[in-house]
């Protein structure tokens, strides 16, 4: 027999490893994104666009920002995907 609450902990625990997952990936991506940018898409353009410095984004480009705040990689990628598809035409 196990108390409900150890179940609803071990449900809490794979939502949340689910939804760290989720980040994990759109952070991957995104550092994907942006060092494959178009080269006319410089850092300071995206730094001021998104108001961000540009050591930021250079360190999120290297994988050295282990928190890099969800709600800014979410902003850089909309960023980087609309201008990968405006580069590609």
């Amino acid at each position: 027999f196990r108390p409900a609450w150890i179940h609803s902990q071990e449900i809490t625990f794979r939502e949340s490893r689910t939804k760290m997952t989720l980040v994990t990936s759109l952070r991957d991506e995104t550092r994907i994104l942006l060092n494959n940018r178009p080269a006319s898409l410089t850092l300071d353009e995206i730094a001021t666009e998104l108001n961000v410095s540009v050591q930021w984004l250079r360190l999120l480009s290297k994988g050295k920002i282990a928190n890099p705040g969800v709600n800014t990689v979410e902003t850089l990628n909309k960023f980087l995907t609309k201008n990968k598809k405006k580069a590609q035409g």
